[in-house]
């Protein structure tokens, strides 16, 4: 099935994929099919929607996303493969602009299609497939700080991603923390934080850089404010020379938050494993703080730029 948008703006777009979730649920040969949206900066662009067993029950199937010949679209082509019920994210995104970007590392539509948490290498604390709160598809992960003062809760994933990489990841807050708290981090293969988001008490964000001992602010602290209830789109992308030559950005909602280059010197390198939720950064978290994640995007770009708007959701049976 070839479903065609075009000259989409966000919006729109996204009221013809949940129609077309809908639409597609009625049909049993294609129910437990993987959806892949990459909504391509309000261009024309065809979604090709193969059929297929997805799930929990395993299976494998390709979804591949294109943009129309001849629109301004900054990402054109994006194939996923998804086997055995995880996203295993293959081929290559194609830049309009700069020719083709590298290569797709990971894609896990907070649960959808699994249920569980098997695409992870690591989970630690409360976190659990959330059917109440999503932002894409009928499921997230809801990660849960618990009882006072508060403890880690966060899913991994190891030896993902090297000097260079993009993530873009959904999240929603019930509540703000207590402290400043890590909420997504690429760490060395120890744990330390090479690149760490972290949100304030008042909701805004900050870059951070830390090991055991010293924990870094790079850049300033950002100026959109995450309030509680809202799903919003957070980005980082960066490279990675040495501890004196490297680039972060991070963005909301696609848009430029916070900026730091070569200064001030890195205390930890190496980029490897990547966390999304609470992770402890040396102050408490408290009690019952609960952060919802869905839609997790990484591939292995330098070009310092936003990923785009890349989503998915399956289709269960």
């Amino acid at each position: 099935m070839r479903v065609q948008f075009r000259r989409a703006t966000v919006n729109p777009l996204l009221q013809a994929l949940s129609s077309l979730v809908a639409d597609l649920a009625r049909f049993p040969t294609l129910a437990g099919s993987l959806v892949i949206i990459v909504l391509l900066a309000g261009t024309a662009c065809t979604s090709q929607v193969p059929a297929g067993t997805l799930g929990p029950e395993g299976g494998s199937s390709t979804n591949a996303l294109s943009a129309e010949p001849g629109t301004d679209a900054p990402y054109g082509v994006q194939t996923f493969t998804v086997t055995n019920g995880m996203s295993q994210s293959t081929g290559r995104i194609q830049d309009a602009e700069n020719g083709p970007l590298p290569n797709v590392l990971f894609f896990e539509p907070g649960t959808d299609e699994t249920h569980n948490f098997q695409a992870y290498s690591v989970t630690i604390g409360m976190f659990s497939s959330d059917t109440n709160q999503k932002n894409t598809g009928r499921r997230s992960i809801k990660l849960n700080t618990g009882k006072a003062p508060g403890t880690d809760a966060y899913v991994q994933k190891d030896s993902l991603v090297g000097n260079s990489a993009r993530i873009s990841t959904y999240v929603r807050f019930a509540s703000v923390p207590d402290n400043n708290s890590t909420i997504l981090k690429v760490g060395n293969s120890k744990g330390d934080g090479v690149f760490s988001i972290a949100v304030t008490p008042a909701g805004y964000l900050q870059l951070l850089n830390w090991n055991v001992r010293d924990v870094v602010q790079l850049g300033p602290t950002g100026t959109f404010r995450l309030d509680a209830g809202v799903w919003y789109r957070l980005g980082l992308a960066y490279d990675l020379t040495d501890a004196t030559h490297y680039t972060a950005t991070v963005f909301v909602n696609g848009a430029e938050d916070i900026s730091a280059k070569d200064s001030p010197a890195l205390t930890t390198v190496d980029p490897s494993l990547v966390r999304w939720g609470w992770v402890w950064t040396g102050s408490e978290f408290g009690a019952g703080k609960v952060l919802n994640i869905d839609d997790i995007y990484v591939d292995d770009s330098n070009s310092g730029r936003d990923t785009g708007d890349v989503r998915g959701a399956t289709i269960v049976p």
